[in-house]
Formats: structure tokens, C-alpha cells, sequence
């Protein structure tokens, strides 16, 4: 009769994780289309910057980083709101750091798109808009994988993951998120420098 009931227990623990990867990948790539179609929206109303002689930081870059910063703060508040187990807050702290997420990833594309249209050819044949480029490129694609991570964590924390004994996960996407913003403002020191 025990190994009936284990069995049961089994296909049903079974059956809630695969409706549970279902859900994350649905939301991952509904969240994904959702920051193509802002970028394509922007590239259709904005369209390429002009032309210029020296390698420019254009405002998209910086809007970019005030999403940035905008998600670490929600993924902070998130952290200090589940560690006294106020959890609509930190649900809603959570939502907010992956609505600043889908937009920088929109935002981001954008600019890099803009970076490649709007480089004069002789100012790419030096190499440094393309060192830029791979910089940002590579810091895209670490960001790509904090952002899987936090929509995982967000789900998680929608069926009840995460509590203030135990909230492991979102102190490592937190953590890896406020890493990734300080990089990024190395990033963007390098552009500035290359720019000078």
C-alpha cells in the first residue's frame, strides 16, 4: 500500500514540474517576443542615429542603464521584503525587476543595432566601435541568462518558493544581477574612453 501511495506521489510531483517548465518557458519566450517588438518599435519610430566621424554614446545606451539600475533596486527590495515575509510585496518587487528586464533587453537591442547602423566604415575599420560592440554583445548574453533566471525565480516565488527562512535563489539573482550592473558601467567607462 506505501509504494501505491509513493507512486501516486510521484507522477503527481511529476505532472506539477512539467507544468512548471511549460509555464517558464511560455512566460520566457512571451517575455522575449515582447522585448522584440518594442526594439522593432523603436527601430521603426527612431530609426538609425546619423552617421558620425567618432565613435558616440547615443541616449539609448543610457536609457538602457537607467533599467538596469531600475531592476537592481526592485531586486533589492524584493530581497528585504521576502526576508520579513511580506510576499505580495516582494511578488510585486519581483514583476517590476522583470518588467525593467524585458525593457532593457528591448532598450539594449535597440542601441546595439543603432551602434552598428550609425558607425562611419573607416571608424570600423579601426576596431574600436567592434570592441564595443562585443563588449556590449557579451554582456547581453550574461544578461540573457539573469533574466531566464529571474523570470525562474519569479515563478517560483508565485507558487510559494520562497519565505524568510529560505530565499536562497533570489539572493543569487539579486547578487548576479548588481554584478552585472557594475560591469556594465565598466562597459560603459570603455566607451567613453574609446570615444574620446
Amino acid at each position: 500500500m506505501k509504494s501505491g501511495l509513493s507512486q501516486i506521489e510521484n507522477r503527481v510531483h511529476a505532472e506539477l514540474q512539467s507544468r512548471f517548465v511549460l509555464r517558464f518557458f511560455l512566460v520566457s519566450v512571451g517575455l522575449l517576443a515582447c522585448s522584440a517588438l518594442v526594439c522593432l518599435s523603436l527601430i521603426y519610430l527612431l530609426g538609425p542615429s546619423a552617421v558620425s566621424e567618432k565613435l558616440k554614446l547615443s541616449p539609448s545606451f543610457l536609457c538602457s542603464t537607467a533599467l538596469l539600475v531600475a531592476g537592481s533596486c526592485f531586486l533589492q527590495r524584493a530581497l528585504g521584503q521576502v526576508k520579513i515575509e511580506r510576499q505580495t510585496p516582494f511578488r510585486q518587487a519581483l514583476r517590476f525587476a522583470v518588467m525593467a528586464g524585458m525593457l532593457f533587453v528591448a532598450v539594449q537591442s535597440y542601441a546595439l543595432w543603432n551602434l552598428v547602423n550609425s558607425q562611419n566604415v573607416a571608424e570600423a575599420q579601426t576596431g574600436v566601435s567592434s570592441f564595443v560592440f562585443v563588449l556590449t554583445g557579451l554582456h547581453g548574453m550574461h544578461f540573457g541568462f539573469a533574466f531566464l533566471c529571474l523570470v525562474f525565480i519569479t515563478l517560483k516565488a508565485h507558487v510559494d518558493r520562497y519565505d524568510h527562512e529560505y530565499y536562497w535563489g533570489v539572493t543569487v539573482g539579486t547578487c548576479f544581477w548588481h554584478l552585472l550592473l557594475v560591469v556594465w558601467f565598466c562597459i560603459l567607462a570603455v566607451f567613453g574612453i574609446a570615444s574620446l
